[in-house]
């Protein structure tokens, strides 16, 4: 069963945007959902953010993928991204 978060259950600011990550980490764990995934970057560019409904899918179905925390480069880009718009 897939899990989608809505943008404005998760707010993003710059900054914010790490500390976030880590409470919706937790929120994760106390519900038991075992893995996270974040919007390809690619498709990040290409996302109007004001119109965008899902920010991230939550899966428990992906259990075998390669999946990791997003790095601090990779946070980086997303500012920037989110900056941007």
């Amino acid at each position: 069963m897939a899990y989608r978060l809505r943008k404005k259950e998760l707010q993003i600011f710059g900054d914010l945007f790490i500390e976030e990550l880590e409470l919706l980490h937790h929120k994760i764990k106390e519900r038991g959902i075992e893995q996270i995934e974040v919007i390809d970057l690619a498709q990040l560019k290409r996302v109007d953010f004001a119109s965008l409904q899902w920010l991230i899918l939550l899966t428990k179905q992906q259990m075998n993928a390669k999946w990791h925390w997003p790095t601090t480069g990779e946070l980086a880009k997303i500012r920037q991204l989110l900056n941007s718009q």
